[in-house]
């Protein structure tokens, strides 16, 4: 599950750098397009030299133990105060910003030579990352390191969610507020895999043994990682996610329409403003898919029309009589057994579409009705 959560959080943050580093090489280079990339890109970078055959090379070129876990403690606290540059610039006026964001400059300043100068004084010897927290939790004041990276991931992901929580209130797009909230539930998971790290700060000098819990602590850090770079992508794959659900369902009552359109269309056939040539075409007909189904909408309405004031209310044979005996039974479906040819005006925009797929349908189940008689005789 670890190494899982970890190889998607890996791939998540390359697609998403390299999205940006797109737009970065189109011009658009402002302060908070190049931050975000260092946070993605930290992201990233803080997973990729967790790889063991990566952290072992490391090892071997620096000739200090555990250097992948040092620069990954540098990765995260860099992105962490990335996360949090982004969140107070757009939680507040420029005014009010820079004061904020100059004094959390100051402390991640404070904090990256504070966990690098400890680090490298008080080099740890274990070789074993996996349990490397534990290990050296008893003895702290051999690690202080230990201590500042706790302390700085707990300060930094309570003002994450903070702001998150913030933005979320403010946010006026539905899919900027469900991105600000992921973010906040991913901020969540971290503080509690920083309680538990500090349980084990606490535990360890008494001689208390949280190894059962290490499973859980990666496993919530990890998922805490990926719903903030989630919670990032979100108000920009959103709105596509939204328009391509709209494109399909728009699709499906375009097609689910064709068969009444086509045998109104070869009575009336004055109805259509551009008709499509073969079955096939009107299959591909993919590109203002809103704008042909609102056409058919209107089509198979104008021949309904059409056909009414031509047959006098009476059903007569052919066409018009399947079309009538097709609206009599979508009807009594809809709870109006007088059915007219047309929806009635007290239908709304939706309710219209929905009896005219009901229509559609009832047409084609006469149709099969019909066939199948035919064959049996």
């Amino acid at each position: 599950m670890k190494t899982d959560l970890r190889t998607v959080c890996l791939v998540l943050g390359c697609a998403i750098l390299l999205y940006k580093l797109v737009d970065v090489a189109r011009g658009k280079r402002d302060r908070a397009t190049v931050v975000f990339c260092l946070y993605v890109g930290l992201s990233a970078l803080s997973y990729l030299v967790l790889v063991p055959s990566i952290a072992a090379r490391l090892d071997g070129w620096t000739g200090i133990p555990q250097t992948a876990g040092l620069l990954s403690g540098v990765c995260v606290l860099g992105l962490t105060a990335a996360q949090q540059y982004l969140l107070v610039r757009w939680t507040y006026s420029p005014e009010l910003a820079r004061p904020k964001m100059r004094r959390r400059c100051s402390f991640w300043v404070l904090a990256l030579v504070a966990y690098v100068g400890t680090y490298l004084v008080f080099t740890p010897d274990s070789r074993r990352f996996q349990y490397f927290f534990l290990e050296n939790a008893h003895k702290l004041w051999q690690a202080p390191y230990l201590l500042i990276y706790v302390l700085a991931c707990v300060v930094g992901q309570a003002d994450v969610v903070l702001h998150c929580r913030r933005f979320a209130k403010i946010a006026d797009r539905v899919w900027l507020r469900r991105g600000m909230l992921t973010m906040a539930a991913g901020g969540v998971l971290i503080l509690v895999y920083g309680t538990i790290r500090v349980a084990d700060l606490v535990a360890a000098p008494l001689g208390l043994d949280l190894r059962a819990l290490e499973p859980l602590a990666w496993t919530l850090g990890d998922a805490g990682a990926l719903l903030e770079l989630l919670g990032w992508v979100v108000p920009v794959l959103g709105p596509r996610l939204s328009a391509m659900v709209r494109w399909l369902r728009d699709y499906r009552t375009y097609r689910r329409l064709y068969p009444l359109w086509r045998t109104l269309y070869q009575e009336v056939p004055e109805i259509a403003l551009r008709p499509p040539r073969t079955w096939l075409s009107d299959v591909l007909r993919l590109r203002d898919v809103s704008f042909w189904l609102h056409r058919r909408i209107i089509e198979v309405h104008d021949a309904l029309r059409a056909l009414r004031l031509r047959t006098g209310d009476r059903p007569g044979e052919g066409v018009p009589a399947m079309i009538a005996v097709a609206v009599a039974r979508a009807g009594d479906r809809d709870g109006d057994r007088d059915g007219p040819p047309v929806a009635a005006r007290d239908r709304g925009p939706d309710d219209d579409v929905t009896w005219l797929i009901e229509l559609a349908d009832e047409l084609v189940t006469y149709r099969r009705g019909l066939r199948s008689g035919s064959s049996a005789e």
